[in-house]
């Protein structure tokens, strides 16, 4: 210990001697320990707390404040709009680049923060100046925010306060606030004050900003078919809605207001969510378990138009299980399938075993259903339809078409024929046309001589009684009237939106559970 003492001594004397050499170690020492410092801050102490996760971009260049790297503004502002999460969201830069014609600016990082969000405004304002965007989309997670308010309500709106600054400073500029898209085990896992707290913080910002014009609070979840399917969402945990779901739903909530949480009904909706939550289980539980079946749908555009996740086909697959084929193709009429020359008649003329790949892949590989029909018709080869189901949906484009009813007729009559002898262990069920939102509701003669759709109701009855065919009509679906079709058909009064799709996927779920098949 006396030697260690001595060298050290010998060593600082020497030092002494040598004033630069003195102030190098120094600086050396001075340099490594703030490094070390830098090194704990980013990789230790900083995640979390500024950052929570990445979210993808797809604009133009753009600058990051050197005050903090949670949050990015463009570098040449211009007419746009600003998008700004603090959760996962599926909403990409699509929704105002393709939609409203518009640049976007995503925020490159999801900011952890409400308050980070004022910052972040702030710096954008400097940076727009008189250019401020039309709109500024803002993903805030009401729960979290909460919590980070230490679950206090004043201090919550006090952190929420940049939005009424904002939206007093640029009147013209339309602030769209979107909650989380949450699903139904968001809130079955809350209990007793979480569950109570979270109610709060969702309705609170709703009734304390309800003066201000140029705000709206969005929340899908408010929907049924939103807050129940996991086919809807992706990312890790499938928290988020995929990408074409989130940007479709929104633009059609900027333009029409659908999910709009209104001061006047947001405990009511608040309420309702929460609710139909707790109810998950029990409606499953009303759907038939189909894992060992395979199920063809077999239509028009009311199928075919749909191949995604909000697809009949899609839902009825997660409710029940079963492995289905989408053969829908937009446009297809009963009549069609019985005209030789059509290429969707070759299409089921193989699927029904009538003509061979060769001649099927010269004249329908172009069309959309094309990938499932080579799959249904491999598939259900040599099984003679066993544990098969296939609905078969088809008459309102002959309708729209001025197909002569008894045309329609003699036409559903060979393709349930057909599919009978293709497949005789096979269930088959007839699809009845549904309502529509236009054409005099269905009443409306489309060509001289023509008919009114109830009489190809009629028509698809009889023939499905005379074949001994199961049949469904779309106008027993509950909740949907001709009253209301607005709720469950889009406005080209004939195809049916998300709701009532998923209506539709649900109704006949239930129906096989009920015919315990």
């Amino acid at each position: 210990m006396a030697g260690s003492k001595k060298n050290l001594k010998e060593i600082i004397a020497a030092l002494k001697k040598h004033p630069i050499v003195l102030a190098g170690c120094v600086l050396l020492s001075v340099l490594l320990l703030t490094g070390i410092i830098i090194c704990l801050w980013f990789f230790v102490l900083k995640p979390g707390k500024g950052v929570l996760s990445d979210a993808s971009v797809k604009n133009k260049e753009i600058k990051t404040f050197e005050k903090g790297a949670y949050y990015t503004v463009p570098e040449s502002p211009s007419e746009g709009s600003i998008v700004a999460y603090m959760y996962d969201s599926g909403v990409s830069d699509r929704l105002f680049t393709e939609f409203f014609d518009t640049d976007s600016y995503m925020a490159p990082k999801c900011i952890s923060s409400v308050r980070m969000f004022a910052d972040y405004l702030e710096d954008l304002d400097e940076a727009f100046g008189d250019n401020y965007p039309p709109y500024i989309l803002l993903g805030i997670d009401p729960y979290a925010a909460f919590k980070q308010s230490c679950s206090n309500k004043e201090t919550y709106l006090k952190n929420l306060e940049f939005i009424r600054d904002f939206c007093d400073a640029h009147p013209y500029c339309m602030f769209l606030v979107q909650y989380p898209d949450d699903d139904a085990s968001f809130w079955n896992s809350l209990s007793g004050k979480e569950l109570e707290d979270a109610r709060l913080a969702y309705i609170t910002p709703v009734r304390e900003f309800y003066d201000l014009i140029n705000v709206r609070f969005i929340y899908h979840s408010v929907e049924e078919w939103v807050l129940y399917p996991q086919c809807l969402r992706s990312g890790s945990g499938k928290k988020h809605l995929s990408t074409d779901v989130a940007d479709e739903l929104l633009a059609s909530d900027i333009m029409s207001l659908d999910c709009t949480l209104r001061v006047d009904t947001v405990n009511d909706v608040m309420d309702d969510v929460i609710e139909k939550s707790s109810k998950y289980e029990e409606v499953f539980s009303l759907y038939a378990d189909l894992s060992d079946k395979k199920v063809v749908f077999f239509g028009d555009s009311i199928f075919g138009n749909y191949r995604e996740e909000t697809a009949i086909s899609t839902f009825f697959a997660e409710m029940t299980g079963a492995k289905v084929y989408n053969l829908g193709q937009g446009g297809l009429s009963a009549h069609q399938v019985c005209s030789a020359s059509d290429p969707m008649a070759v299409a089921f003329d193989y699927f029904t075993g009538k003509t061979d790949i060769g001649r099927f892949d010269a004249e329908v590989s172009d069309f959309v259903s094309y990938p499932s029909y080579r799959l249904a018709a491999s598939d259900l080869a040599g099984t003679e339809g066993k544990d098969c189901i296939i609905f078969v949906e088809l008459g309102l484009n002959d309708y729209l078409g001025y197909v002569p009813v008894p045309e329609y007729e003699k036409s559903m009559e060979y393709i349930l024929d057909t599919l009978k002898n293709a497949y005789p262990k096979a269930q088959i069920v007839t699809l009845v046309p549904g309502y529509v939102g236009k054409y005099d509701f269905g009443y409306y003669i489309m060509g001289e001589g023509g008919s009114v759709l109830p009489e190809y109701r009629d028509a698809a009855l009889r023939v499905s009684e005379n074949a001994g065919v199961s049949y469904i009509s779309l106008t027993e679906i509950p909740g949907f009237e001709q009253e209301n079709w607005e709720d469950y058909i889009l406005l080209d009064g004939i195809h049916y939106n998300e709701s009532g799709r998923y209506r539709i996927a649900g109704y006949l779920a239930q129906y096989f559970k009920d015919l315990k098949v």
